[in-house]
């Protein structure tokens, strides 16, 4: 817990994959450090693509189409009669 300190799945997936597979060679690692660098310095991209980043928050569930259109489509009002219906498929065939 003291480790994780991302705000968003993304930012815990990359976490997750940073530390399951560690880097040695002395070029990527200088790649990654340029890249952590440019966000040091550069506050406003680094805190425009947080803002983008954090509408995903941290829960279970959330939906990139948030993430792209900051609202999800209208849920259709029949969607609760499918698992129905496929129970019906069986039967229909027999």
């Amino acid at each position: 817990m003291r480790m994780n300190q991302t705000l968003t799945i993304p930012g815990e997936q990359q976490l997750y994959a940073l530390l399951r597979t560690p880097i040695f060679s002395p070029k990527l690692l200088e790649e990654r450090s340029a890249v952590i660098d440019h966000f040091i310095r550069d506050k406003e991209n680094r805190e425009r693509i947080q803002i983008a980043l954090s509408k995903l928050g941290k829960s279970v569930g959330k939906f990139i189409v948030e993430l792209l259109w900051d609202e999800l489509p209208a849920r259709n009002g029949l969607a609760f009669l499918y698992p129905w219906l496929l129970l019906l498929i069986p039967s229909s065939l027999s």
